[in-house]
């Protein structure tokens, strides 16, 4: 996914729908692996950071992001 986002150049964050370069879009596991989620395309979208930081707490559980 990491080489599709690259040469893709832009695309859209898969949460908040914005377009992001995509060097500023990191792949997150839908379902995370620690939660028996598989590394695989099927298993991964783009997120922007800050996305990425809200569904990583959601995941974990969290319900107040800590910054």
């Amino acid at each position: 996914m990491r080489k599709a986002l690259r040469k893709a150049g832009y695309t859209n964050c898969a949460r908040c729908n914005f377009r992001y370069l995509a060097s500023a879009l990191e792949v997150d596991h839908v379902i995370p692996l620690y939660k028996g989620g598989t590394d695989t395309a099927e298993n991964v979208q783009a997120l922007c950071t800050t996305c990425h930081r809200i569904k990583t707490n959601e995941d974990m559980g969290c319900t107040k992001a800590p910054f």
